[in-house]
């Protein structure tokens, strides 16, 4: 059995050995940040578009990758701007799905459903806000475009400027 005034009386002991000292702070890293764009809602610019060769998917299907590139204003940890993408599979329902998505930006269909190609011009440079999402998948993170939405322009009226 164990004398509680000799626990009682070591730990009064180890607390008044050592004086703390002051004015001193001692940072210690516990963790790498993680160099993530922020999750929701980000403004950003249509950056470029590339169409990707065909290749084999991970479920062993064809798939030709069109990739919509989108750099974000939220800056990384080393103050340059985050460059967000988005995969659609142009031998499935990619171009339906990239057709909604801008559509969603701007309110209009930019493809149409029997083109051969698009004209990519109409959006490359323009203002966008997306929806960010991070996941991490093993131990890799993950971030995906989840939505595109119209930029809001600002309009001032004569009561908020007067």
């Amino acid at each position: 059995m164990q004398n509680i005034n000799s626990v009682s009386s070591a730990q009064s002991q180890t607390s008044t050995a050592t004086p703390a000292k002051t004015g001193v702070s001692k940072v210690i890293a516990i963790r790498k940040p993680l160099n993530l764009p922020p999750v929701g809602v980000n403004n950003g610019l249509f950056l470029d578009v590339n169409v990707l060769p065909e290749d084999l998917g991970p479920d062993g299907k064809k798939r030709q990758l069109l990739r919509l590139d989108v750099q974000l204003d939220a800056l990384d940890i080393h103050d340059k701007p985050f460059v967000v993408f988005k995969h659609y599979n142009l031998l499935a329902r990619g171009l339906k799905v990239l057709n909604q998505d801008l559509r969603d930006w701007c309110g209009e269909d930019l493809i149409a459903e029997y083109d051969e190609q698009f004209e990519a011009g109409v959006f490359l440079g323009q203002p966008v806000r997306v929806t960010i999402h991070n996941r991490q998948q093993g131990k890799q993170w993950i971030t995906s475009i989840t939505g595109f939405h119209p930029v809001e322009v600002e309009v001032q009226t004569a009561q908020n400027v007067g």
